[in-house]
Parts: C-alpha cells; sequence; structure tokens
C-alpha cells in the first residue's frame, strides 16, 4: 500500500502544482524549498496516505472511492468533446488531431457511452454510503471549482499544440 501511494506522489502533484499555479487552490500549498520540491503539497499528500495505512483501509478499498470519480470526470470531459469543434472553432482546425465532423462526433460518442458504463461499473463497486458520498464531494468540488472561476482568480486557459503555433484557448 505504501508503495503503491508513494509512487503516485510525482503524478498527483504535477497537476496540483499547476492548479496552484493558475489560481485554482491557495498560493500557499505550492510554497516550495531550496531544490524547488512543492514541499507543502508533499506533506499535505504524505498525511493523507497516511489516513488509509492507520485506518487499515485495503488499497482495492481505496481504488474502489477514487475510481468512480475519476470516471465522472472523464465523462464530463467526454461530454464537454462534443462542443469543443464549435466553441474552439480555431483551435480545432489547426490542431494536429483534427479529423472531419463526420467521424469525431462517433468517437465521441462510443468514448463517452464507454465512460459512463465504467461509471456504472465503478458505482456497482461501492456501497450505497460511498457511492452518495462521492456524489456529495463532487458536487460539493464542482461548487467550489465553479464559484472560484467566477470570483475572476483563475485561469482556465489550455494551450493547444498545433506545430505551427500554440493556441490558447479560454
Amino acid at each position: 500500500l505504501i508503495t503503491t501511494l508513494n509512487s503516485s506522489y510525482s503524478s498527483i502533484t504535477a497537476p496540483t502544482v499547476a492548479a496552484i499555479d493558475r489560481g485554482w487552490l491557495p498560493a500557499v500549498l505550492g510554497k516550495r524549498n531550496k531544490q524547488n520540491i512543492p514541499y507543502v503539497v508533499y506533506t499535505i499528500m504524505f498525511l493523507f496516505s497516511l489516513i488509509p495505512i492507520l485506518a487499515g483501509i485495503s488499497l482495492t478499498a481505496i481504488t474502489r472511492y477514487t475510481v468512480m470519480g475519476q470516471r465522472i470526470c472523464m465523462s464530463i470531459v467526454c461530454f464537454c468533446g462534443f462542443f469543443y469543434p464549435t466553441k474552439f472553432s480555431t483551435a480545432w482546425e489547426k490542431s494536429w488531431l483534427h479529423i472531419p465532423k463526420f467521424l469525431y462526433y462517433p468517437f465521441v460518442t462510443i468514448c463517452f457511452c464507454t465512460q459512463l458504463y465504467a461509471v456504472y461499473l465503478s458505482g456497482s463497486a461501492l456501497s450505497p454510503t460511498i457511492f452518495i458520498g462521492n456524489i456529495i464531494l463532487l458536487i460539493i468540488l464542482t461548487m467550489y471549482a465553479v464559484l472560484r472561476y467566477r470570483s475572476g482568480k483563475t485561469t482556465a486557459a489550455i494551450p493547444v499544440c498545433t506545430f505551427d503555433d500554440d493556441v490558447e484557448m479560454e
């Protein structure tokens, strides 16, 4: 369990630091030491990793708790994929991933349906209490993100690689 949690530190830290840099999380969490290591984020993640160890929660249970939330988030990303060609038409046209819309939309539909099925499978592996807790946590975090975005303290630009130049999507 400890080695599994330890290996996730680097993969979790990068997006967390990016969220701090863009204003989604308080700047104090991004404090760094002399070696430029975000020690506050690492310390918090270490302390959170102690909870399942001290509580005797198995790796299987931890995986079940987190996978459903990840699947829901990926379902939202897939759903948003239906709007990329129209909402971000300039970036879409310049993207090296650009494909004709008659191919794109079926692919997005398959991905979205696959993600919804994965949410169903993840949810069915949880107890009702944990399932409801995941949904409540997702709602709270969504409300936080919407309020934080509306506050104007964040940036949501996404760089898109076109191989000619970078296009910022907002």
